[in-house]
């Protein structure tokens, strides 16, 4: 069914010449939300119906493009399992301008940093995926099958038979992704993304070779390296001895007959701990590299405090650019090691619940693939070494981290002299200015927030992981508890395919802003909406006819229409009235993308416009004045708009019915 909704007064009909095109923001916008809340007439909340006037439409065309799950829409849950490998793609981007040899030589630095861990990340994923398979097959061993004389691996049966099938698994995605890509111009350097492309493949087949060649589960391991290592028996008869001890003696009792019997034992590397040590060290490393390079890199725009007009140079921030990609690459390899670790103990937990039913004859513990025989899970002695393992602990670890970097950026902002304070009073309006002025200092307090929750977090990690405490009987059944929840969570989520609507509003909108960046430093980086979008508002603004065009966009519309205006060119040299709503262009933007949104960027943006308007509130939480750009109207919208009447401000949302702003399109229409 179709709804007409209402047009203004006759008497102001502009004519037929005349285009307003919205772009909305991020995250699962409906088709008509560009239009804004309608007016609420009667709220019959919680127990009667409500009543609501549609939406005024403007007097002249008025035409939304809507992009939400442009890129996501194809992919669905995949999107998910992608975003860690979209932040390699986005720190990459956060490189500082190269208006020097030195700023040059650091943003090289960057990409090479992102590139590297990227390289680090494709390894992990071989190893979780061999390591998620030689979980399953710890119940489930396939029919064998008569091995070909040349490639041994085909037969299910065999040791080798989960790393073939990861190994084929992603290198055919590679070169798949990679000509795909290329070929649907969906890359903004094909030449670098075939480049990395191969490093990427070579990786995988390097990877590969170890696994067939060398298990890592055979490496012995010097003593003393603790967490590190694991006691696994080396022999057949040395397995079933255990194995036998652990079906007929109480756990406690079989806990002790380990330590009696040290020879039973093999001190070996723990490949998955290892893994995430060395990966998330490394990245570490790196970081700290990153983050010193950020303190002797002036960055060419660094937002101001918010209302404020510019900091003096020595107050200047360095460039916070570097410690953003420091602080996206420590997130983007922390959550896939965390996702790895969630799946495979979801797997295992997941097997271990169904083979407690007798229906379920296929799952039987101790059956499928021998722990000897594994290429990366470690042949455990049994129910004492599983559940202390140390990975398992690490989706718990993250949450820890994660809460840790929250509370550390709120005490910095408390200590700086020019720290976002917390308001006396906690209504709503003081709350959305106060999370307003929390982000508009992010480019100020994001280096000293991160050094602090790097030393807190260090300290979390020997709590969490190796204290004597969470070894004990108390925090071995919490932490196994709260690990056990986080994964059937993630793996509940990924099933659903993001449907659990509190958490995938937040990836979905994370998604969105990492989903600019059109794919370039890693093959897996999910799928970029933005040339896509730009050719569908390029299409509407090239239309015969049009003599007068408002191009509106609110959030992360404003960075797509500022970027379309800067590095397109429309038909027969057309320029547009630009407004800009919610913006973070200057916010986030210029301070964490230097090298893409420049003065130059915004001197640019200037001259291809015919006038340009900023309309931010001191309650949105990324909105804030440009100042860098000519010829710009920054307008401060009163919010709440009538607190007598509607007390509740509106923060980021509803600028597309602000009379200001309606009124301003209104006049740059008028012929």
């Amino acid at each position: 069914m179709k709804h007409e909704l209402q047009r203004g007064p006759k008497e102001e009909v502009v004519d037929a010449p005349a285009l307003e095109l919205r772009v909305h923001g991020i995250g699962d916008q409906h088709l008509l939300d560009a239009l804004g809340h309608p007016p609420v007439l009667f709220l019959g909340y919680p127990t009667r119906p409500d009543t609501l006037a549609p939406p005024r439409l403007p007097n002249h065309e008025l035409r939304l493009i809507n992009w939400s799950r442009t890129s996501r829409r194809a992919a669905r849950f995949l999107w998910y399992l992608a975003l860690p490998f979209t932040l390699i793609n986005v720190a990459a981007n956060m490189a500082p301008p190269p208006n020097g040899h030195g700023t040059r030589v650091i943003g090289w630095m960057v990409r090479f940093i992102a590139v590297i861990i990227g390289l680090v990340m494709t390894v992990s994923l071989h190893l979780w995926g061999v390591a998620i398979i030689e979980t399953g097959f710890r119940w489930i061993r396939l029919p064998s099958a008569p091995q070909l004389p040349v490639v041994p691996w085909l037969d299910p049966g065999s040791s080798q038979f989960p790393n073939l099938v990861v190994t084929t698994v992603i290198a055919l995605g590679i070169i798949l992704r990679v000509i795909f890509l290329v070929t649907r111009r969906l890359t903004a350097n094909p030449v670098a993304l075939g480049l990395i492309g191969a490093l990427h493949l070579t990786a995988v087949l390097a990877t590969s070779a170890v696994l067939y060649f060398s298990p890592p589960t055979l490496w012995r391991a010097p003593t003393g390296l603790g967490w590190l290592t694991v006691q696994s028996p080396t022999t057949q008869d040395q397995l079933e001895q255990l194995r036998s001890w652990h079906a007929t003696m109480p756990l406690a009792e079989y806990c002790t007959r380990l330590v009696e019997n040290p020879q039973l034992f093999t001190t070996r590397w723990d490949t998955l701990t290892a893994l995430v040590a060395s990966s998330v060290g490394l990245t570490l490393l790196l970081g700290v590299l990153l983050i010193a390079s950020g303190y002797v890199t002036k960055s060419q725009m660094v937002p101001n405090w918010p209302e404020s007009p510019r900091v003096s140079d020595k107050r200047a921030p360095r460039s916070p650019s570097l410690a953003g990609a420091a602080l996206v690459l420590i997130i983007a390899v922390s959550l896939f090691q965390a996702t790895g670790s969630a799946l495979r103990f979801g797997v295992g937990w997941i097997a271990t619940y169904l083979d407690g039913f007798d229906g379920f004859t296929i799952f039987q513990d101790g059956t499928g693939l021998s722990p000897l025989d594994r290429l990366v899970m470690p042949a455990y002695g049994g129910a004492c070494e599983d559940a202390g393992a140390i990975v398992d602990r690490i989706p718990l670890y993250g949450l820890v981290c994660l809460l840790i970097l929250v509370l550390s950026a709120f005490l910095i902002n408390a200590v700086l002299p020019h720290g976002a304070r917390w308001p006396r009073e906690w209504e709503r309006t003081q709350r959305a200015e106060y999370i307003h002025r929390f982000i508009g200092g992010l480019p100020h307090t994001l280096l000293p927030s991160l050094l602090l929750a790097l030393a807190a977090s260090a300290y979390a990690g020997n709590a969490l992981l190796l204290s004597s405490w969470i070894r004990g009987p108390l925090g071995e059944s919490l932490s196994a508890l709260i690990s056990q929840v986080i994964a059937v969570a993630i793996v509940v989520f990924m099933l659903l395919a993001g449907h659990m609507h509190s958490v995938s509003k937040i990836y979905n909108q994370i998604a969105d802003v990492a989903g600019f960046w059109p794919v370039e430093w890693h093959p897996w980086a999910g799928r970029s909406y933005r040339e896509t979008v730009i050719q569908g508002v390029t299409n509407e603004l090239n239309r015969q006819g049009l003599e007068r065009i408002a191009l509106v966009g609110h959030s992360q519309g404003s960075v797509i229409c500022a970027w379309l205006l800067v590095h397109t060119e429309l038909d027969n040299d057309r320029r547009v009235h630009l407004i800009t709503c919610g913006s973070p262009l200057y916010s986030l933007y210029a301070a964490f993308f230097p090298a893409h949104f420049s003065e130059n960027f915004f001197a640019r943006l200037s001259n291809k416009s015919i006038s340009l308007a900023n309309f931010w509130r001191k309650t949105d939480p990324i909105a804030t004045p440009i100042p860098s750009a000519n010829r710009l109207d920054n307008v401060l919208l009163d919010d709440p708009l009538e607190p007598d009447k509607d007390p509740e401000p509106r923060v980021h949302s509803d600028y597309w019915i602000d009379p200001d702003q309606i009124e301003h399109i209104r006049q740059k229409l008028k012929p």
